[in-house]
């Protein structure tokens, strides 16, 4: 308990000494990791296990990808927390290049079923793409008005 009202006085205090700089971007930047990364994990899941208790190779593929996934939410959510813009602009940079690697995850690096009319095909693909972009989208556009129009690293 005396730790945890330490930790609660420390970030006050944090918080006090600078502002923080929330943009509509930076919430959009944890609400579509998070929406990728529960996704995955519930309705956008890829095919469950076999008869016989083992796994396709798309389970695989769901489990890097949720991976990949929850640390873009966990970036997008330090993202939100900082004041710093220059940090900022290095999370969003990191988180673009996250959603990239979900979809080389998906689409070029790991093997999903044979079949097009499989769950993994038919869900978890498309929706892994959809995610990847429009989070990348929303880590470019976070980026470019942090470099361009918030003046970089001025405070």
């Amino acid at each position: 308990m005396l730790i945890i009202l330490f930790l609660k006085g420390y970030f006050d205090m944090i918080m006090l000494e600078r502002k923080l700089k929330i943009l509509p971007t930076d919430v959009l930047l944890v609400a579509f990791s998070a929406v990728f990364f529960i996704g995955l994990l519930t309705f956008a899941a890829p095919c469950g296990a076999k008869a016989d208790g083992t796994y396709m190779s798309c389970h695989y593929l769901g489990v890097s990808v949720a991976a990949v996934a929850a640390t873009a939410t966990f970036i997008s959510v330090v993202h939100l927390v900082f004041a710093d813009n220059g940090v900022k602009i290095g999370l969003s940079i990191a988180d673009f290049a996250l959603c990239v690697l979900a979809c080389l995850l998906a689409f070029a690096l790991m093997d999903s079923c044979g079949m097009s009319n499989m769950r993994c095909n038919a869900v978890t693909k498309p929706f892994v793409l959809v995610m990847s972009v429009v989070t990348a989208i929303s880590s470019a556009v976070d980026f470019c008005y942090r470099l361009f129009v918030g003046g970089g690293n001025k405070k």
